[in-house]
């Protein structure tokens, strides 16, 4: 009974196609495409790594600020998955800038958090308030 399970099961993966990814249809149609798009990106990148912390001084700010954090994260992504897709398929394609900006991009909610954090400390600090660590 083994052999015969063992033989259907080769005899079906000899006679199905291989596994085929269209990128065309979940990505980008074609290397121009995704090009133009990702000059678009970039512009956005850049965009959004220059708002202030400062402007996030209200929770809708801040959730807006997120989401396009969120959004801009994504398009990255799909971005890296196809260039590296295409690297894979063609060994002399080196165009991938994208994980550069996705790290700037990371760093840079980071930093925004961080300096947001700080400047509440200091306006706490300013209005007679102060932090206290647990256990001090």
């Amino acid at each position: 009974m083994k052999t015969f399970i063992l033989l259907a099961a080769v005899a079906t993966a000899v006679a199905s196609p291989g596994y085929h990814f269209d990128a065309a249809r979940y990505l980008f149609a074609a290397p121009g495409v995704e090009q133009s798009h990702r000059v678009q990106l970039m512009s956005d990148v850049d965009r959004f790594l220059a708002e202030p912390a400062l402007s996030l001084n209200t929770p809708a700010a801040l959730s807006r600020w997120l989401a396009s954090y969120d959004s801009l994260s994504k398009r990255l992504n799909r971005h890296d998955v196809y260039v590296y897709l295409r690297a894979e398929a063609n060994t002399d394609d080196h165009a991938d800038e994208t994980p550069a900006e996705s790290e700037a991009v990371d760093s840079g909610v980071v930093q925004v958090v961080e300096d947001d954090a700080d400047d509440r400390r200091e306006d706490r600090k300013h209005k007679g308030l102060r932090f206290s660590r647990a256990g001090s």
